[in-house]
């Protein structure tokens, strides 16, 4: 697959302004503005991913354009090893070329991503309320082509729903929605968020540093002389480990960089929470706690909206409207 010419262009492009931000960021004027050097950070991590694969991308190109070269003038014992390379290395453009063409869509597609939070209030009628939104909102995104990506902590149910409209779709969803049944009430908050900037996380060769340094501490004479700890850096969060636990390089190296994965992660995973949860306390002080949204039913099986429109219960549960 060859990337079109209006792809390359853009592809320059942001590769260029990605240079651009990391060359602002050795500047101490920069590093010394907190807001601004903040705000390159974020512009720097929005175009690492294209930045970096089309890098490797130009790359590999050249490598072909060497290699097709040195055909040319090796020997015939030679040819059946270049001709190997250059295959591999035209795999490796190909699938370049896939990726980023995928990542220059999703770019430019004006398909939105959120996050729908389902919260109940730790009870079983509460409980069995979530069960039911939950149950509709999936139907819901199945019929309209929506892609799902569903968590649970706690009380709470996470989806991160994508797609055309789904904002749209879910923006009324936000508020108390109250079920009765019987002599029973119950009630869930739905949230509607924005959704965090996808991160990828890779420990590609070219993702991080290993660098050696001497042991100290504990271990005796041997320990102490010879360079066995091993230091993992991760580039792109600046996360960094340091194992020196046995006397062998190999194995340290093994350790830390198991160390820095659980670092890593549990970074990007603090990151992706600390995100909700500011976006969740700022919509939960904007609610009025006493106007529900919907009010679900049973015994009429039927619910109804802010606007004083009622659907069948059965309509809800199996998607064809919200």
């Amino acid at each position: 697959m060859e990337l079109l010419s209006t792809e390359l262009a853009q592809l320059n492009s942001i590769y260029n302004e990605y240079q651009k931000c990391c060359e602002m960021l050795t500047y101490e004027e920069v590093v010394l503005d907190q807001k601004l050097c903040q705000k390159l950070e974020k512009d720097r991590a929005k175009l690492y991913d294209i930045a970096t694969q089309y890098e490797e991308y130009n790359n590999a190109i050249n490598d072909k354009a060497e290699f097709q070269n040195l055909l040319l003038s090796c020997s015939k014992d030679e040819q059946a090893s270049v001709i190997k390379e250059i295959d591999n290395i035209t795999d490796k453009i190909n699938s370049l070329s896939i990726n980023l063409s995928n990542l220059l869509k999703a770019q430019n597609s004006t398909s939105s991503s959120i996050i729908v939070l389902i919260q109940h209030n730790n009870d079983y009628t509460s409980e069995t309320l979530q069960k039911n939104i939950l149950t509709g909102y999936l139907e819901f995104c199945k019929n309209h082509d929506l892609q799902i990506i569903q968590s649970e902590n706690k009380n709470t149910i996470e989806l991160k729903i994508s797609g055309n409209n789904a904002l749209e779709y879910f923006k009324d969803e936000i508020g108390v929605h109250k079920a009765q049944q019987e002599k029973d009430t119950s009630f869930c908050i739905v949230y509607v968020l924005n959704c965090p900037i996808e991160e990828t996380i890779s420990f590609e060769p070219q993702d991080i540093t290993i660098q050696t340094c001497r042991s100290s501490g504990a271990g005796g004479q041997h320990i102490n002389t010879t360079d066995s700890a091993i230091k993992v850096t991760h580039l792109k969060s600046g996360i960094s480990t340091i194992c020196q636990n046995e006397r062998s390089q190999f194995q340290n190296r093994i350790q830390a960089l198991e160390q820095l994965k659980e670092k890593v992660y549990a970074f990007y995973n603090k990151k992706h929470n600390d995100y909700i949860n500011t976006q969740r306390t700022k919509q939960y002080k904007s609610l009025n706690l006493n106007n529900e949204v919907k009010f679900y039913n049973y015994t009429t099986k039927s619910i109804t909206n802010k606007n004083k429109q009622t659907i069948p219960f059965d309509d809800f549960i199996k998607g064809k409207q919200l």
